[in-house]
């Protein structure tokens, strides 16, 4: 008895049901749908506090004109992505960004991404342009972990909606690595005015 299951589901809170404009009904698990509204509302307040283009690319040392372009796209605006696949360049481009961008921001920058080996991965590209005071760490380690998901609640970090983290720019590396439920939390807990670079390759895992 589908019906009856589905508002078992929804009562019981396993499940959310939204009906679109068009008139569809789309149901998904309630925790994962959470997940994206957090993310969006949250992308909507960094929206309204967009000023537009926070850095002159024009000024990127050693990269190409195509790198230049892609990184001008990216600064934009308060939330940008850095896409491309293997090889093309994007961490090194990054590291051209941030030697840049500490002249803004001062320390207030941090790189992170969802495994220690891309952190890594990327330290080394950043020492290669000499930018060796931002630091690299996985998502998890800048949030500060609170509860580690034993309790079945999942994890939950210092750094929240209550308890925002101070930097005025995040870069992530591997973003096509995030699931939606580190990448609510992760945002959640970002100013409204931050701004944040997304980088990786969107034909890569979900």
């Amino acid at each position: 008895k589908p019906e009856k299951a589905l508002r078992l589901g929804i009562r019981a809170r396993w499940l959310s049901v939204k009906k679109d404009e068009a008139g569809e009904v789309w149901i998904a698990e309630h925790e994962k749908a959470m997940d994206e509204w957090r993310l969006a509302e949250k992308l909507k307040a960094m929206r309204a506090c967009d000023s537009g283009a926070w850095l002159d690319c024009s000024k990127l040392e050693g990269v190409t004109e195509h790198q230049r372009e892609r990184a001008a796209i990216a600064t934009s605006a308060s939330v940008g992505i850095l896409n491309g696949g293997p090889g093309v360049g994007k961490s090194f481009t990054l590291a051209s960004i941030l030697k840049l961008a500490k002249k803004k921001f001062g320390t207030q920058i941090a790189v992170c991404s969802p495994t220690g080996k891309a952190a890594s991965r990327l330290t080394q590209a950043m020492l290669a342009c000499n930018v060796d005071d931002v630091e690299c760490s996985t998502i998890h380690r800048l949030l500060k972990p609170s509860r580690v998901g034993h309790d079945k609640s999942g994890w939950g970090f210092v750094h929240c909606e209550e308890n925002l983290l101070p930097h005025d720019l995040i870069c992530v590396e591997e973003s096509s690595m995030l699931s939606t439920n580190l990448g609510a939390s992760l945002f959640s807990a970002l100013k409204p005015t931050c701004r944040v670079i997304l980088v990786g390759d969107a034909r890569q895992i979900a």
